[in-house]
C-alpha cells in the first residue's frame, strides 16, 4: 500500500467523510490536499518525521502518520475549547483497517487512485 493512499484514507477518517464528499472533492480538485513525506515542526517534536496529509487549514484536519508494518500509528489534533487549546490525540490502526473501509472495491480504489495523484507536495 502506498504511503500516500494510507495517509488519504486516515485523513478521510479523521475529517469522518467517504468519496462522495463534497469536501474532498473540493479540496482535491482545487489542489488545497497536501502530503509531506518527513514533516519538521517548530512547534512539537512530537511529530518530527511523521508523514502528514492535511489542508494548510487551522490544524484540525492536519493527520501526522507512521507506517510500521502492517499498522501505521497516528496523531490527529482533538479541539477542546478552541484550535489554540487542542492536544495532540495518537491511535494505531491496522492498514487491513483502512483498506476494508475505504480501499475494498474497484471503484474505491479508483477513486483512492485519483485523490493520492491530486495530492500536492508540501512546499515550506
Amino acid at each position: 500500500m502506498d504511503d500516500k493512499a494510507v495517509g488519504l484514507m486516515l485523513w478521510m477518517q479523521k475529517a469522518s467523510i467517504d468519496y462522495s464528499s463534497d469536501v474532498l472533492q473540493d479540496y482535491a480538485s482545487n489542489g488545497m490536499l497536501y502530503y509531506s513525506p518527513s514533516y519538521s515542526s517548530n512547534f512539537s517534536s512530537e511529530i518530527n518525521g511523521y508523514q502528514v496529509v492535511h489542508t494548510h487549514g487551522d490544524g484540525s484536519g492536519d493527520v501526522y502518520y507512521k507506517i510500521n508494518g502492517d499498522t501505521v500509528t497516528y496523531k490527529g489534533l482533538v479541539i477542546t475549547t478552541d484550535v489554540a487549546h487542542g492536544k495532540l490525540e495518537t491511535n494505531t490502526m491496522t492498514i487491513a483497517d483502512l483498506v476494508a473501509k475505504y480501499d475494498s472495491t474497484a471503484a474505491d480504489q479508483a477513486q483512492l487512485k485519483t485523490y493520492v495523484s491530486e495530492l500536492q507536495p508540501e512546499t515550506e
